[in-house]
């Protein structure tokens, strides 16, 4: 598992998981 991070937008949260 990759390290997620919380993103915040005016609308939804989105939980993005960068692929390296």
């Amino acid at each position: 598992m990759c390290s997620a991070y919380k993103v915040n937008i005016p609308g939804a949260p989105l939980l993005i998981h960068p692929k390296v």
